[in-house]
């Protein structure tokens, strides 16, 4: 919890008068931190924590990107423990996933990585069989 404090001040200390390389520093580590945060099999709290991080890190695009990322990696992740059949907690789960991506994308300034991420989420839940 205090490394969580500790990289928000980080990203709340950024504004816009701040040189471009200081935020793109401040994004690497930030990217960097949220990487390194893993819940093993506790995808629901782990799915929270980027839930967190949505909120916390609002302002660094690096970090909105990542988290499609990490998110749809969760949902694969959620299909491989299923062993490739949800049971109704594990689909509810894949389409939470699923919606935290449809709020988070167009959240994102550029629109080539929205299109790329709406892309590969649309991948994600076509393997989760969400649509057919």
């Amino acid at each position: 919890h205090f490394v969580f404090e500790q990289a928000r001040a980080v990203h709340d200390a950024l504004d816009w008068m701040c040189p471009e390389s200081e935020r793109k520093a401040a994004a690497a580590l930030l990217v960097r931190f949220v990487q390194k945060v893993d819940f093993g099999r506790d995808v629901e709290g782990h799915l929270n924590f980027l839930v967190d991080c949505r909120r916390a890190f609002s302002r660094a695009e690096a970090v909105q990107e990542l988290l499609v990322h990490a998110v749809n990696g969760l949902a694969m992740r959620t299909l491989r423990l299923a062993r490739g059949s949800h049971n109704r907690r594990t689909a509810a789960f894949v389409k939470a996933c699923a919606a935290y991506n449809q709020v988070t994308i167009p959240s994102l300034v550029e629109p080539f990585q929205q299109t790329r991420l709406y892309i590969a989420s649309a991948q994600v839940a076509l393997q989760n069989r969400l649509a057919s």
